[in-house]
């Protein structure tokens, strides 16, 4: 193997030194670009980037922050781009993931936010899977975690507030057949969950209304609703 670089301060007692590296101011042109890249190989696995915060054995550990920096009077920031290169087998997996707990701690939350704004609309955030040209398209799952002796986790989805309040929207595709939309409660060993669908209690005015209705046919016919409670299951003893 070629030889390795190493670029490091030295120890210290109290705090140790810090390591900079950054390309150099511009007054006219564009700043200096600053890549860091592991090496290629021609007939092996290319090689790692890992960049990682400090250790420490009686306080927390270093944060890590990638971020890009402000725009000027006007203009808006940098993007800030997270991407798997691409293949012609299969690309490269995204994984964001917060460390585990152990004993009796509790593991680190996810946040996934945009920014606010003043004066305009804050930003959106999407989740979308890529399509495919002749194979089954990504799905996209939503769960909370399960617990072995308590409560699992629970799953909100909820619209902003605001002087009137963002609409949810839950729709299955188009299609020549479209997809099917189920809600259903879990099952347990002794009680499964209920289904309530409900309007809001208003502070002052009308309630708001429950529609059930199906889609119109142009050419068969339309399709029909059904209300029927289950069946109870009959369970036959052998002796």
């Amino acid at each position: 193997s070629s030889g390795s670089i190493s670029v490091a301060t030295g120890s210290s007692k109290s705090t140790s030194g810090t390591v900079e590296v950054f390309p150099g101011v511009s007054t006219a042109g564009a700043g200096g670009d600053l890549v860091l890249q592991g090496g290629s190989s021609t007939d092996s696995t290319g090689g790692l980037v890992l960049i990682r915060s400090g250790a420490s054995t009686s306080s927390t550990s270093g944060s890590v922050s990638l971020a890009s920096a402000d725009g000027g009077d006007g203009v808006g920031s940098g993007r800030f781009n997270v991407s798997t290169g691409s293949g012609t087998g299969a690309s490269g997996g995204i994984q964001i993931t917060s460390g585990g707990a152990s004993t009796t701690g509790n593991s680190g939350n996810i946040v996934i936010q945009s920014g606010s704004a003043t004066a305009g609309r804050s930003g959106a955030v999407s989740l979308t899977t890529g399509n495919s040209e002749a194979g089954d398209a990504g799905s996209i799952s939503l769960t909370a975690g399960s617990s072995k002796s308590s409560r699992g986790g629970s799953l909100s989805l909820m619209a902003g507030n605001g002087s009137e309040s963002g609409d949810i929207l839950i729709a299955s595709g188009s299609g020549d057949q479209s997809g099917l939309l189920t809600l259903v409660s879990g099952t347990g060993e002794t009680f499964s969950g209920n289904l309530t669908i409900g309007t809001a209690d208003p502070t002052d005015g009308a309630s708001g209304d429950i529609m059930l209705t199906t889609g119109a046919a142009s050419t068969g016919t339309t399709g029909d609703i059904s209300l029927s409670t289950g069946s109870r299951l009959s369970v036959s003893y052998i002796l």
